[in-house]
C-alpha cells in the first residue's frame, strides 16, 4: 500500500474488513482504521459515494468507543470531511472539516490542527468565502510556521490565502503565492536553509 497500489491494496482491505467484522463484531473499535484506509482506497479510485460510507462508518465506531473529543475521532471527522468534498456535498465537507479543527483545538501545535485547516479553506475557496479563508489563513498561519513538519501544509495554507485576495489586492496576492512557492520549492530540495 505504501508503494502507491491502490487497486492491489482494495481487496485486501476489503478482506481484512470482512474477517475482522467476522471475528470482532461491525461495531469494534479496530475496525475503524481498516475502514479509514479503504475510504481513501475507494475515494483514490473514484468510488466517490462508497468512501464516504467507509468514512462515516470509522466516524460512528471512533464516536461510540472513543468519544467525540479524542484525536482519533477528530482524524475520522477529516476523512469524512474529504470524502464528503469528493462527493461535491461542500456544506457537509466544511462541517466535518470544522469538527476535526475543534477536537484537534485542545491539542493545539500539533499537526492534527493544520491538515484539516487546509482542507477547510479550500472548501471555503469553492464556497465563495474569500474574507473567512483570509481570516483563518492569518489565524492558522503564525502556528503552522512555528511547527515542524508541517511546512507543506503552511505554504497549502498561505496559497489559498493568495488566491482569496487576489481579486482584491493582486499585489498582494502574488507576494503571498510566491512566498507559498518559495516555500515549496525549499520542501522538495529538503533544504533546512532555505
Amino acid at each position: 500500500f505504501s508503494s502507491g497500489d491502490v487497486v492491489g491494496a482494495l481487496p485486501l482491505f476489503e478482506r481484512a474488513l470482512a474477517i475482522r467484522t467476522r471475528q470482532w463484531g461491525p461495531e469494534h473499535i479496530d475496525l475503524a482504521p481498516l475502514l479509514a484506509n479503504l475510504s481513501f482506497c475507494l475515494g483514490r479510485l473514484g468510488r466517490k459515494a462508497e468512501a464516504l460510507a467507509a468514512s462515516e462508518r470509522a466516524l460512528s465506531i471512533r464516536m461510540k468507543a472513543l468519544g467525540p473529543d479524542h484525536p482519533n475521532t477528530g482524524k475520522a471527522h477529516h476523512a469524512v470531511a474529504i470524502a464528503a468534498r469528493r462527493n461535491a456535498d461542500l456544506p457537509r465537507a466544511r462541517a466535518q472539516f470544522e469538527r476535526a479543527i475543534a477536537v484537534a483545538r485542545r491539542t493545539e501545535g500539533t499537526p492534527e490542527l493544520y491538515e484539516p485547516m487546509v482542507g477547510l479553506v479550500e472548501v471555503l475557496l469553492e464556497l465563495g468565502e474569500p474574507r473567512e479563508v483570509e481570516r483563518r489563513a492569518a489565524e492558522a498561519l503564525p502556528g503552522c510556521e512555528a511547527l515542524e513538519g508541517v511546512r507543506t501544509t503552511c505554504a497549502m495554507l498561505e496559497f489559498a490565502w493568495a488566491q482569496a485576495i487576489a481579486p482584491r489586492d493582486p499585489a498582494a496576492a502574488l507576494a503571498k503565492a510566491e512566498s507559498a512557492r518559495r516555500a515549496a520549492r525549499c520542501i522538495a530540495a529538503s533544504s533546512s536553509s532555505c
